[in-house]
């Protein structure tokens, strides 16, 4: 056994909570994506439920995790209050306006996501990382300050067969790279952990950390003191599964009402001159008469009950999963139609709070994560205190709305350059060319016209 303190100790003591905690990360996958176990009583018909599934479609968890992630823009980072150009070109560089929206993505799916930062000799590098490949450790009291962080991902690709791989950063300790040949259960495009891989410590990938600290960041999703994070959805299971039941009931129902059951009286049923069996059940069909020799014999069928309980059964789960994760009318049922602005904006500030919300909560990441990326770029690093993140506005409102609303702002003394980034979701690259335009028509047109020439001899010269 590795002593304490350890790289291998540490490899030991990661992987082993990751390979814990990756059957419940595949498990909040399979109810976020709608691949769920039948309900209680219908343990024989899992392939029937899933193929019902699939016509119907009524995952809400889907739903109403999916809710706010539209209204989720960052919009730029500032230091100081005035725009940090040094990150926005490392997020740019990095493609992180879609790589933001993978890790939100992961994050309210499945409870928590990851961010990398690479110092790549001076260029840093941004990666999204999935919860099943990656961990990390805080040091003990502390919720803020990583101590081990760890990812471990299969390699395809190896000489010789596919390798386990395993990237360890301890920080100011160093980064250690593990590679072991071990079985890799793989199961629908995903895989499973072995128990306990024969890890070699690889050259390559082995070294200092230039960063002095973990540089895999978590963004976890509704985190509380002592509890783990949970996806987006958690509190609507609950519903789901009632949801989920009512659907297959409703199902049997209907399918009662299309093909009634029968009763008769008086048939005779011939049976096995041996066994004294009926030689067959009494089963109706299209192709099928049922002949009745005694006259006193009767038929008739049993009524189906009324599918409407059903109906409202359903509908009122629904209803359930947009309270318990708030979820606005439009998203969730889709009845607004004609409504004034106001009463738009009533209807989705349930959802606007909780978006709110959930930026809030992954405000101190991303500051984390520039923090991270100034220190990799080689620039200075301010105390996070002095950085913020700028998201749009997470509210849907009219261009009257937002043009009425900047200019009381203006008229009141708000610069210009706020009332852009406030009310029109202006980013700093927008701001910036706006400021120029609004520049060139304050000068005459002489100035301008010279102004233009410097600027286009400039630009041949670069």
């Amino acid at each position: 056994m590795a002593e304490p303190g350890t790289p291998d100790w540490w490899l030991d003591r990661l992987y082993k909570k990751l390979r814990e905690r990756q059957p419940t990360i595949k498990t909040w996958n399979a109810w976020y994506t709608g691949a769920h176990p039948a309900p209680q009583g219908y343990a024989d018909a899992e392939e029937l439920f899933q193929r019902l599934l699939e016509t119907v479609g009524l995952n809400m968890l889907g739903v109403v995790s999916d809710a706010p992630l539209a209204r989720m823009r960052i919009a730029g980072f500032k230091v100081d209050g005035k725009p940090n150009d040094d990150i926005w070109d490392v997020w740019q560089a990095n493609n992180f306006d879609r790589g933001s929206r993978l890790v939100r993505h992961e994050k309210h799916s499945l409870s928590e996501a990851y961010v990398m930062v690479d110092p790549n000799s001076g260029v840093p590098k941004m990666t999204p990382e999935h919860p099943e490949q990656c961990i990390v450790e805080y040091a003990p009291g502390s919720s803020r300050t990583r101590v081990a962080g760890l990812k471990v991902w299969l390699d395809e690709t190896a000489v010789g067969g596919p390798l386990i791989m395993a990237f360890l950063d301890l920080g100011s300790e160093g980064v250690f790279t593990y590679a072991a040949k071990t079985r890799v259960y793989a199961t629908q495009a995903r895989s499973a952990l072995s128990m306990k891989p024969s890890w070699e410590l690889q050259e390559r990938g082995t070294g200092t950390n230039s960063l002095g600290e973990v540089a895999l960041v978590p963004f976890p999703n509704r985190s509380r003191m002592l509890d783990a994070p949970v996806p987006e959805w958690h509190r609507a299971l609950p519903a789901q599964k009632r949801l989920n039941k009512s659907l297959l009931d409703r199902m049997a129902m209907q399918d009662q009402g299309a093909f009634k059951a029968m009763w008769a009286t008086g048939l005779k049923i011939p049976r096995d001159p041996v066994t004294k069996e009926p030689v067959e059940g009494f089963v109706k069909a299209v192709n099928r008469m049922f002949v009745n020799e005694n006259p006193e014999g009767k038929y008739g069928q049993l009524q189906a009950e009324d599918i409407k309980q059903m109906l409202d059964a359903v509908r009122d789960d629904v209803i359930d999963c947009a309270v318990l994760v708030p979820t606005s009318a439009d998203s969730i049922m889709g009845k607004l139609v004609n409504v004034a602005a106001d009463g738009l904006k009533l209807a989705q500030s349930s959802e606007v709070s909780r978006t709110r919300d959930r930026m809030a909560e992954e405000d101190d990441s991303w500051e984390d994560v520039n923090r991270l990326v100034l220190k990799a770029a080689g620039k200075s690093v301010p105390n996070m205190n002095r950085m913020s993140t700028e998201w749009r506005n997470p509210e849907f409102v009219t261009d009257t709305e937002q043009a009425n609303a900047a200019k009381v702002a203006i008229s009141a003394g708000m610069p210009e350059e706020v009332a852009w980034e406030r009310y029109f979701n202006a980013d700093g690259d927008d701001v910036k060319d706006w400021a120029e335009k609004r520049q060139r028509q304050l000068l005459d047109p002489i100035t301008a016209a010279v102004a233009d020439q410097v600027r286009r001899d400039a630009a041949d010269r670069n």
